[in-house]
């Protein structure tokens, strides 16, 4: 008797965690929907090719947008198929965003080897050249590297939208002149939508009055080439450093990235 009794209980416990489950995700459907609906104006007044490719998008047959027990937001990822986020992906993302401030990347140039040019034509351009040269290394020498990323910064490069989670708290921390966000996957971005707040978001960056580039569903090769002609655009010194961000983890990102700091030196040239 006592075993029918556990089980019976166990049914009851099981149907009152489905029948929670299934309010919570009734009340998270009606939030993300008006959420959706807030965030499709705003793209339409800020970035209308977004709002037309998005507002009558179809995602792929591998979207899946998940609510957690805790009524958070969570989406499968494409590449592990795995949710994305743990069970409080606020607080996930709080780690993360820590973890990449105490050990920032950052892009730019090391001009140490202009002290060093030959100039055996003996031009006087040249001499100057590495008289700034001396002047730079002096001063690379004596002063500490920068490891601290808060304040103003001439660009933000951040790599994954995913659900969008991060985006605010880098804001919170970072006034950049510039900011470029690239998300390869565009049902990651259409999910972000439902999720996140971009209204208030491309508010506050209008507001701060900085530059947003948006890149949605680029390639690898398309996402370092949209770069460059940006950089063309608003001239290299607006990235002159630049903090760099990864979201979620990706081979195809890690080579951007790669190619990025490899061949930085070329948006200068």
């Amino acid at each position: 008797m006592d075993s029918l009794e556990q089980n019976l209980r166990d049914i009851e416990e099981q149907l009152q965690s489905v029948q929670n489950q299934t309010q919570i995700e009734m009340l998270f459907a009606q939030q993300a929907n008006e959420l959706f609906e807030k965030n499709l104006l705003a793209f339409k007044q800020y970035f209308p090719d977004i709002y037309e490719k998005f507002v009558a998008f179809e995602p792929s047959d591998k979207f899946q947008l998940l609510v957690n027990t805790n009524g958070s937001a969570n989406i499968i990822d494409y590449d592990t198929g795995v949710p994305m986020y743990g069970e409080s992906p606020d607080e996930q993302v709080d780690s993360q965003v820590q973890a990449t401030f105490e050990q920032p990347t950052f892009s730019n140039v090391d001009y140490s080897f202009v002290e060093h040019l030959d100039n055996d034509d003996d031009f006087i351009h040249t001499d100057l050249v590495i008289s700034l040269g001396k002047v730079y290394n002096k001063a690379k020498n004596a002063l500490s590297q920068n490891t601290v990323v808060k304040g103003k910064f001439p660009g933000c490069i951040i790599f994954g939208v995913g659900l969008g989670f991060h985006l605010n708290k880098l804001l919170n921390e970072i006034d950049a002149a510039f900011i470029n966000i690239f998300e390869p996957n565009e049902d990651y971005f259409y999910g972000s939508l439902f999720c996140f707040d971009w209204a208030d978001y491309l508010a506050r960056i209008d507001k701060n009055g900085s530059y947003l580039y948006l890149s949605i569903g680029v390639s690898e090769d398309e996402t370092y080439r949209t770069l460059f002609e940006r950089v063309e655009s608003f001239g290299p010194f607006g990235i002159s450093n630049a903090f760099l961000y990864q979201h979620y983890p990706s081979m195809n990102m890690d080579k951007v990235i790669q190619k990025l700091i490899a061949n930085y030196h070329q948006f200068f040239m």
